[in-house]
């Protein structure tokens, strides 16, 4: 459940979807050897950027760090090769 906004720095409460802007990111369960074995699943999860830092900060699935809150005008970013799939539904 979203309680508040994914900046780590900010502490703006989740209460309405029309401020700010929530990213879905799917996540892969299991190690790299289930996938031999099609046991690999996936989780979906939701996180969300208030009105304010959604203007500075996008999120993004690192396999080495994890899901994290990074400068928009870092844009290169997301078409390195150790990222994964991020959606912006707003």
């Amino acid at each position: 459940m979203l309680s508040k906004c994914a900046n780590p720095a900010c502490s703006q409460p989740f209460r309405y979807l029309r401020d700010g802007k929530l990213f879905e990111i799917t996540t892969k369960l299991g190690s790299e050897a289930a996938v031999d074995d099609r046991k690999l699943s996936c989780r979906l999860e939701l996180f969300w950027l208030c009105g304010e830092c959604c203007t500075k900060l996008t999120m993004i699935n690192d396999k080495d760090r994890g899901i994290v809150a990074v400068p928009t005008d870092r844009a290169d970013y997301g078409r390195r090769s150790n990222l994964l799939t991020v959606h912006s539904l707003a």
